[in-house]
């Protein structure tokens, strides 16, 4: 794996190499196996749960899928912590906290609730939404203190995926269900979308991409759900190439090749039936 983000994703655009998901995702432990627009992060917190709208080996293969896109690993990465240069402060785990939002306060103050004495408490007066400024050198230390924590703590990783679910995973399968998207991919590209673009007000976010989509094709009542996730990934991958803010320019047009994969498996394996392959849709590599 590549030593940081920018560098996987320079790797994959260049190269077009495949990342394989290992077989089988679904035996990973709940939601551990499992850049972005402007956010608008809820305030809740909870984990996946018999009544949230999805069931937990799907949760693992879906957000596997978005990890490796994320990492270039399919399983969560905790203790990934680097500054994008996005504007965006530090990016933390495969889920990709911002410390420009709450999100990376939210997990700390859920950590910090059965870990009193971690040293990341010291960073929240720093962090929206106590302070609300780019000035990285209030943060200095936060890296090596992150990583460090994360390596030693599963606290820590419970708390980050239970932001996760909260922030993206379950507000993401409520969307797809409301758009009576129904299949396993369908599912995956939501929540892979709401990760990245957020769900902001702003032209780059999940909710303008789908209405451009429901503009388009009229909603799943006037087409299949196969064109319309093709309209959306297309969509998607228009915003990606021009991204209203100009702050994510670079680092999402390297991203475009995600939309590729998730355009592959919506053609070759739609249900997500392990072993996973997730590939540049211009390669194709061989299933071991």
């Amino acid at each position: 794996m590549e030593t940081t983000r920018r560098d996987f994703l320079r790797g994959w655009c260049v190269s077009g190499c495949a990342v394989l998901v290992p077989h089988p995702i679904s035996e990973a432990k709940g939601s551990q196996t499992g850049g972005d627009g402007s956010r608008v992060p809820s305030q809740k917190t909870g984990r996946i749960s018999s009544t949230s709208p999805i069931e937990t080996p799907l949760a693992a293969k879906i957000k596997a899928i978005s990890n490796v896109f994320e990492t270039g690993a399919p399983q969560t990465l905790y203790g990934y912590v680097e500054n994008l240069g996005d504007g965006r402060g530090y990016t933390v785990t495969s889920y990709g906290f911002c410390t420009s939002t709450t999100e990376v306060s939210l997990v700390i103050e859920q950590y910090s609730a059965s870990v009193p004495t971690t040293p990341l408490k010291q960073f929240l007066p720093y962090m929206p939404p106590l302070l609300d400024d780019d000035d990285m050198e209030r943060l200095q230390g936060f890296p090596s203190a992150w990583r460090k924590e994360s390596h030693s703590s599963a606290p820590l990783a419970a708390a980050c995926d239970a932001q996760a679910d909260s922030l993206f995973l379950i507000p993401a399968l409520k969307a797809a269900e409301a758009a009576k998207v129904q299949s396993p991919i369908g599912k995956s590209i939501f929540y892979d979308t709401w990760l990245q673009h957020g769900d902001g007000n702003d032209p780059d976010s999940f909710q303008a991409i789908y209405l451009s989509t429901l503009n388009r094709t009229g909603g799943r009542d006037q087409c299949s759900e196969e064109v319309f996730l093709r309209t959306f990934l297309n969509i998607r991958k228009l915003v990606l190439r021009e991204p209203a803010n100009s702050a994510t320019n670079s680092l999402w047009r390297q991203s475009t090749p995600r939309v590729d994969a998730l355009v592959n498996l919506l053609e070759h394996n739609p249900n997500l039936v392990a072993p996973i392959q997730v590939i540049n849709a211009e390669v194709r590599a061989t299933m071991f």
